[in-house]
């Protein structure tokens, strides 16, 4: 392994070891306007949408289900 390759792998184990759980994160205090979230795409890949945007399509998706 090379020197570089090493410094990589250290900065990823570092990050992984950082990381929290979701019952350990902060609690979000913006306005909902300016979160966002993950989603899966329908492709499978991970994108992001604006927490607002997810809520107004979920509102539509109940109005049609009622």
């Amino acid at each position: 392994m090379t020197s570089d390759q090493e410094t990589r792998v250290l900065a990823m184990l570092s990050a992984f070891e950082a990381g929290k759980k979701i019952s350990e994160l902060d609690t979000a205090s913006g306005s909902v306007s300016d979160m966002r979230i993950e989603v899966l795409d329908t492709d499978g890949e991970s994108k992001v949408m604006n927490l607002s945007g997810y809520h107004r399509r979920k509102r539509r998706l109940w109005t049609l289900l009622e």
